[in-house]
């Protein structure tokens, strides 16, 4: 019996040869003969991660646990064969496909879910995962490789009966945050982070089994806006609060596998005081946090620019954002006269899939530190409550520059200007794969008033594009516009279908009719409204109840 490049040993060899894997012959033939034929394949796939997962370790059910979290195994008994193979059918099982003409409505069950909003489902990659009514959470996986499958849903009921607030996951490693919060009145207390696994609703074996606890040393009203991003072994936290009297502003980095605080800092929002809202991770051990100060009346416009903190090996004294040593501040140009938030989102993983070629004739390189860094800038203004949307594009090799660099350094937009680029008054993106998902088209002019705003219009085009390519930043300087969009879908009239869809690939002039997405749309400012899953697009009502998926 074959498995991939893997033989299949004695039971009394206790060393393997190089580049082998040292599994026992029932133990192989056990997890084949526990998955159906057709699934030996992608059985082959996951053997193919025991190569560098379990060399020098003896525990397999480990090696199965961690393969499904996508870590590195450390010597341990704790975890039953069952148990991982279990797991690895529950994986095996939960991708499905869709049909070419299929569209998907996945509602929640019986009940009426109470929605705020990007908190109570969140997209990555080929899962979307929900708060339904109660505590449980409904899960469901989509995945257009297989054709003709049903989508596989099953729910992830959190150990503790405490109500949930929000969720998060990173489904690379099987990792679902679980966020319980804890409220006296209409005061916010603190906040329970738990990790369980995705696909069964244990405890993540990586992490902790206790909950990370985050107390608020300030009064927190129920309504502050909270963000959590997932890195590899960190989980970062942003608590912002722009309620008066008691303005706030807060963020956490903490390792979520040993539950060690890294990094904690905070402002009370006055003049003359920083505020951040939001942070992206660079790295394992640098994050990136845009700050804002309000600056006094007399000023002309508050200041804002990008900091890089070190959170290796970490320290979790609490100190306020101005006693926090950065490693580098990058400033940024003047986008508002008073700013009342500013939000810089990654979306996830925000590097392009793909280098750009060694010819690439912009500002970048093809070495792998200079993948391309995609941001969303949204900005607010005192005077203005409406959102302007900036994009924010530079390659990797800035930032590692700037955390490689031993001493203190301040970056002038000058300095760097040439080797970003800011997209002005740009609609929000959601970066997914090396793609750029906007809802209005760039062109023609026409579609947009005289001071680049969007009018109000019930049918908004949504545009696709593909920030990966070497096309990336070609753009007209007249105009300020990209000339790589791929993809366009946008209302037209098709039969009875009034709202009925049109999509148009670009790149070749092809026009192809598609049934009706939705009838109007509201964009998230937080990930989770949409999500590429290959050469899908998933798409969130705007109430949030249902999802639908056209393929392009």
């Amino acid at each position: 019996m074959a498995c991939g490049s893997y033989k299949l040993y004695r039971k009394s060899d206790s060393h393997v040869a190089k580049g082998g894997v040292c599994l026992p012959n029932e133990i192989l033939v056990r997890i084949l003969q526990e998955i159906p034929p057709l699934e030996l394949v992608p059985c082959r796939r996951v053997c193919h991660r025991f190569k560098s997962l379990v060399d020098g370790t003896p525990s397999l059910q480990y090696a199965l646990e961690c393969t499904l979290a996508g870590a590195n195994p450390i010597p341990s008994k704790r975890f039953g064969l069952q148990v991982a193979l279990e797991n690895l059918r529950m994986w095996r099982e939960s991708s499905i496909a869709l049909d070419r003409t299929e569209d998907y409505e996945l509602p929640y069950p019986d009940g009426t879910l109470t929605r705020r909003p990007g908190s109570n489902t969140v997209v990555a990659r080929t899962c979307v995962a929900q708060i339904i009514p109660g505590r449980d959470i409904l899960v469901t996986q989509l995945q257009s490789r297989y054709r003709g499958i049903p989508p596989k849903q099953w729910i992830v009921k959190p150990p503790e009966m405490t109500p949930l607030s929000f969720i998060e996951m990173d489904q690379s490693q099987d990792l679902l945050v679980i966020v319980q919060s804890s409220i006296v009145g209409n005061v916010l207390m603190g906040y329970e982070l738990g990790t369980v696994t995705l696909s069964t609703g244990r405890p993540h074996p990586l992490g902790q089994r206790q909950a990370i606890r985050v107390a608020f040393t300030f009064p927190v009203f129920v309504d502050s806006q909270v963000r959590l991003c997932i890195s590899d072994n960190h989980l970062g936290v942003v608590l912002f609060s722009n309620l008066r009297p008691m303005p706030h502003s807060e963020i956490w980095v903490w390792n979520w596998k040993t539950g060690e605080l890294k990094l904690n800092a905070y402002a009370v929002t006055q003049v003359g005081r920083m505020i951040a809202s939001s942070l992206v991770f660079l790295d394992g051990k640098h994050v990136l946090v845009p700050f804002w100060t309000s600056m006094p009346p007399l000023r002309d416009a508050d200041e804002m620019h990008l900091r890089i903190f070190c959170y290796d090996p970490g320290d979790p004294t609490r100190r306020s954002y101005e006693n926090i040593e950065a490693v580098a501040i990058l400033n940024l140009p003047e986008l508002g006269h008073r700013i009342g938030v500013l939000q810089l989102d990654g979306a996830g993983n925000p590097y392009s899939t793909q280098l750009p070629p060694a010819s690439f004739d912009a500002p970048f390189d093809g070495s792998m530190r200079s993948r391309v860094f995609a941001l969303n800038i949204v900005l607010t203004t005192n005077n203005d409550t409406r959102p302007l949307y900036y994009l924010l594009f530079a390659p990797m090799r800035l930032f590692q520059r700037c955390c490689d660099v031993r001493r203190f350094h301040i970056v002038n937009w000058d300095s760097w200007s040439g080797d970003a680029r800011l997209i002005y008054k740009h609609p929000l993106g959601i970066v997914s794969d090396g793609h750029i998902f906007q809802t209005r088209a760039l062109f023609p002019e026409s579609r947009h008033t005289s001071d680049g705003a969007q009018p109000d219009n019930e049918h908004t085009p949504l545009v696709i594009y593909d920030f990966s390519s070497p096309e990336l930043l070609r753009r007209d300087a007249s105009l300020g516009r990209f000339r790589n969009c791929e993809y366009v879908f946008e209302p037209t009239a098709l039969g009875n279908e009034q709202n009925a869809w049109k999509h148009s690939k670009i790149v070749t002039g092809e026009a192809l009719p598609f049934r009706k997405i939705w009838t109007g749309f509201t964009l998230s400012l937080r990930r989770g409204m949409f999500s590429l899953v290959e050469d899908c697009l998933i798409i969130g009502d705007e109430d949030g109840t249902s999802w639908h998926v056209k393929q392009f």
